[in-house]
C-alpha cells in the first residue's frame, strides 16, 4: 500500500473513531488531524469535507462489508434453526449481532447515530439492504408461528420493533451507558431480555 494511501485510511479510521465517541457534530477536523498526525490540510486533501469524510467511512464499510455481515450473516442462523427453540434462535441473532458490535464498533455507532441525519445513508442502506433484511424478518415471524411461540395474528412490524428496540439498548448500556448495570453478564441479560420479550413480564 502506497504512502498516500495509508495516510487517507489512517485518516478516516481516526474519524470514524472520534465521530464514534464526540459525534459528527461535535467533532472537528482539527481533532482529525491531530489524531492522524497529519495537517488539517492534508484532511481536506482526501475528503473534500467533514461530511465527506463521515459520509466515505459509512459507504466504504457499508460497501465492504454490509451484506456479509447484516444479511449473510442471519440467514445462516435462520437454515439451522430447525432443532432449536425460539429463544435460542433470537439468542443466536443477538450473540451474533454483540460479535458484529465489537469487531466494527466505530462504524456501527456512526451509522446508527447518523442515520437520520444523511440522506446519502438512509438512500444506500435502503436500496441495499431493506428487502433482505424485511425478507429475514418475515422468515423470522413465520419460524416463531411454525414453533407455535407467536400467533399469526401478531403484528410482525411492532414485534420487530420491540425486539430491536430491547436489542439495541441492550448494547447501547454494555457499550456506553453503564450506570444501569444489573451486575449480570450480557448473556445472561439476553436470557433475561428473550424472556420477557416472548412471555411479558405477567
Amino acid at each position: 500500500m502506497k504512502k498516500s494511501e495509508r495516510t487517507k485510511k489512517r485518516i478516516l479510521e481516526n474519524a470514524m473513531s472520534i465521530f464514534s465517541k464526540k459525534g459528527y457534530d461535535g467533532t472537528t477536523t482539527k481533532e482529525i488531524a491531530e489524531a492522524s498526525d497529519v495537517s488539517e490540510g492534508t484532511v481536506f486533501k482526501y475528503y473534500v469535507s467533514k461530511k465527506n469524510l463521515m459520509i466515505s467511512g459509512i459507504l466504504k464499510f457499508l460497501s465492504n462489508f454490509g451484506y456479509k455481515l447484516f444479511i449473510k450473516s442471519l440467514e445462516e442462523i435462520l437454515e439451522k434453526s430447525d432443532d432449536l427453540s425460539f429463544n435460542e434462535i433470537l439468542k443466536k441473532i443477538i450473540m451474533n449481532r454483540k460479535k458484529l458490535a465489537d469487531d466494527y464498533s466505530h462504524y456501527l455507532i456512526v451509522l446508527l447515530t447518523e442515520y437520520k441525519n444523511h440522506s446519502e445513508i438512509q438512500e444506500l442502506f435502503k436500496n441495499e439492504f431493506e428487502e433482505d433484511v424485511k425478507a429475514i424478518f418475515d422468515k423470522l415471524i413465520n419460524i416463531g408461528i411454525k414453533k407455535n411461540v407467536i400467533t399469526d395474528q401478531t403484528n410482525s412490524y411492532i414485534f420487530i420493533r420491540n425486539m430491536l428496540g430491547s436489542f439495541i439498548m441492550l448494547l447501547s448500556n454494555h457499550y456506553y451507558l453503564n450506570q444501569w448495570s444489573s451486575g449480570l453478564t450480557f448473556e445472561e441479560e439476553v436470557d433475561i431480555v428473550i424472556e420477557q420479550l416472548i412471555n411479558g413480564l405477567k
